[in-house]
């Protein structure tokens, strides 16, 4: 249960987060509401000021119907399930608290059309562009690409513990999400420094500062969530590897990694904001408004006459990609295969929880055996067998412990450190001492474990 509620606490976070960032975006800035452009003076029409109240009703109800529906959650017994509803329910917060966004959006930009509430022809002013490459890397490639190293070699380390069953499968799903996340920050990070920056040619030296700047602050921002994010996969895998594994250790090295992880995206996103807003002042407003026809609900931006892949995002801070370029649509592409590895890795830990045991004889050892064989246990080398009619208290030293599954090492008062790999659901249970371990076991079906406490009996 502590464990469910603080994975509910550290995906739930998300729902905040997403509404106060759309709340803010139902605010007009400087010349722009709902991803749309237009003068400052028609923000005090009424039908405007009726859209806003109605875009914070929407977004109210949906976060709290998002927050009503996590809730229930808390109180299911099986993490897979816990999991699987969860990472649905992300997807919903992203999706209904962007709804009512994209709704208007395509409503002012109705309505701007049918008012013909455009920029006056004699203050508008063309500007000329031209694109220039960073030429001074932040950091070197090997800076990033070290951080990936570190990050595959902690995944190997993971799949090894797993082979070895001192490790569950879930933790082995989790190293590779981590790796993966590291991956795409070191993508995103070597791509600003060598990405192509639009320049208006009129002001020159003062749009190159301010776009150096912003590669800067993100460059170097995420070269340090590559190597946090690889810190704490590192650091997992050095508890799990030990004997005793704390887990109030494992806690505070999450919320560590949250923390700093959080706090440099708003950083960059803030500083970025500070740095552009002057920036954004200087920009004559038909370019803005030119390009109102090229970002789809006000989110997504397609021009394929526009050659830069990253441009100034319409919500929060930061930036979004050009669709329309081959950079921009191998980041969507990247994204989609990231939201599609949730129900693949949920589809796995399903099968993690719910693959019943089984025990089973050969001539020469005792096997056990889920998806794969966990452990093999010699017959010359078990020196005592018992049955149980009820498990005595086991406690987690490493591996799963759930309501219907307990894998792993665990502490026992009566039977000091031993393996296990049972349903704790089960009424009836092995114990087997072996010249080097202790065990204890049940199959899925409790006949099954009588009739290998009979069969190991006659050895």
């Amino acid at each position: 249960m502590v464990l469910t509620i603080i994975f509910i606490v550290s995906i739930g976070i998300v729902l905040p987060i997403m509404y106060f960032v759309m709340r803010f975006e139902g605010k007009p800035k400087e010349n722009m509401l709902f991803g749309v452009t237009m003068k400052k003076e028609y923000y005090v029409d009424s039908r405007i000021k009726e859209m806003e109240k109605s875009y914070q009703r929407e977004l109210g109800w949906y976060s709290v119907l998002l927050l009503v529906v996590l809730i229930p959650i808390v109180l299911i017994k099986h993490f897979s399930i816990v999991y699987t509803l969860t990472m649905a329910w992300m997807f919903l917060v992203i999706v209904l608290t962007m709804l009512p966004f994209i709704r208007a959006n395509g409503k002012l930009k109705r309505m701007k059309q049918e008012n013909r509430w455009y920029i006056d022809t004699a203050t508008e002013k063309n500007s000329e562009f031209t694109m220039v490459r960073m030429a001074d890397p932040i950091a070197g490639n090997m800076f990033f690409l070290a951080a990936v190293a570190a990050s595959v070699l902690t995944v190997i380390g993971f799949a090894y513990l797993w082979a070895k069953s001192t490790v569950t499968f879930d933790y082995f799903i989790s190293a590779l999400g981590l790796v993966s996340t590291t991956l795409a920050l070191v993508v995103i990070g070597i791509f600003f420094q060598r990405r192509k920056i639009k320049i208006r040619i009129e002001d020159e030296e003062f749009d190159w500062q301010i776009a150096r700047e912003k590669n800067q602050k993100w460059g170097r921002n995420l070269g340090c969530l590559s190597w946090i994010n690889a810190i704490y996969s590192i650091g997992l895998l050095l508890l799990l590897c030990q004997k005793s594994i704390s887990l109030l250790l494992i806690i505070l090295l999450s919320t560590i990694y949250m923390i700093l992880f959080a706090w440099l995206i708003v950083d960059a996103g803030m500083k970025i904001k500070e740095r552009g807003k002057r920036l954004r002042e200087t920009y004559e407003l038909k370019d803005l408004e030119a390009e109102d026809d090229h970002w789809i609900f006000g989110i997504i931006y397609y021009n394929k006459e526009d050659k830069s892949t990253f441009v100034d995002t319409r919500i929060g801070s930061g930036y979004s990609f050009n669709m329309a370029r081959r950079g921009g649509k191998a980041i969507m592409i990247f994204v989609i295969l990231c939201l599609l590895s949730l129900p693949i890795s949920s589809i796995f830990m399903l099968a993690d929880e719910f693959t019943p045991i089984d025990l089973y004889t050969t001539e020469t050892a005792l096997k056990v055996k889920r998806y794969k064989v966990d452990y093999t246990i010699e017959k010359n080398d078990i020196v005592n067998v018992e049955l149980l009619e009820k498990l005595p208290n086991l406690s987690k030293i490493n591996g799963t412990s759930m309501d219907n599954l307990k894998k792993g090492t665990f502490s026992s008062q009566t039977y000091g450190t031993v393996k296990a790999c049972l349903d704790p659901e089960r009424s009836c249970f092995l114990v087997l001492k072996t010249t080097s371990n202790t065990y204890i076991l049940s199959d899925a079906r409790d006949d099954d474990t009588r009739r290998i406490y009979k069969d190991l009996q006659k050895k």
